[in-house]
């Protein structure tokens, strides 16, 4: 509720409890954005509809991962051409360009009341992102080695917090996606980072013009049905650790 209401202009105020947000909501009823919601909407439209063409039609397979790509660019379009912004829908805006700066200097000393945070990380991180690489393994039918994942997890870790970057786990929504597209192989991360780093370097001006996160409700639905059996799956793992 709390996200579907930020995606249709709302200003809602987080809560802890579901008759709290539900209270938020109603209270600013008023700050409805039809025009978000009715592009919202569209969005989801077309990916729910290029999903349908993709199963009745074989040859036309490449529009269900491609579904998010072409909104994208739709979007950016729509803003090139009619102003969006000066419609009332909001775009994303100044993207600083560049890379990452390092900041592996400021990583010393470590407090000693982080340790406890840093082990919880870890813990979770980890088994999430194991939950997630046995369920891609059972669907695929290959092997995994769970020593290998936690190496991989922690190169990862230290060359992302080597330049300011946030803990790595699996990721649902990547995974799905990294999924519904047909890869194959970690080739498909090294395509996806190659990707972001052109992106940073000379495309921040093009997605500049995307609408802002209040319609990228549409992509996100488009992961929904994805997410809910990795979720499934994660829940099944992290009971049976309870258990053991």
């Amino acid at each position: 509720l709390f996200l579907g209401a930020s995606n249709v202009g709302y200003s809602v105020p987080n809560d802890k409890t579901l008759h709290g947000i539900l209270k938020n909501i109603f209270a600013n009823i008023e700050q409805f954005n039809w025009k978000t919601f009715l592009l919202g909407t569209s969005c989801v439209a077309t990916l729910l509809g290029l999903k349908k063409l993709a199963a009745r039609y074989p040859r036309f397979k490449w529009t269900r991962a491609g579904g998010p790509l072409l909104v994208t660019v739709i979007c950016i379009v729509l803003q090139a051409t009619i102003d969006l912004e000066s419609r009332g829908i909001p775009i994303v805006g100044y993207i600083p360009p560049g890379l990452p700066s390092f900041t592996g200097n400021a990583i010393f000393p470590l407090s000693g009341n982080m340790a406890m945070v840093v082990l919880s990380i870890v813990i979770v991180g980890f088994m999430e992102s194991i939950a997630i690489a046995k369920k891609l393994a059972q669907v695929h039918g290959y092997e995994l080695d769970a020593s290998l994942e936690l190496v991989g997890l922690g190169m990862a870790n230290l060359s992302s917090g080597l330049f300011g970057g946030y803990p790595v786990t699996g990721s649902f929504s990547r995974s799905a996606v990294n999924n519904a597209s047909g890869a194959h192989s970690g080739l498909s991360a090294m395509v996806t980072a190659t990707m972001v780093a052109i992106t940073l370097l000379c495309l921040t001006s093009v997605f500049e013009l995307l609408v802002s996160r209040r319609v990228q409700l549409g992509v996100q639905t488009r992961l929904l049905e994805e997410c809910i059996s990795y979720g499934t799956h994660l829940f099944s793992f992290l009971i049976s650790v309870a258990l053991f």
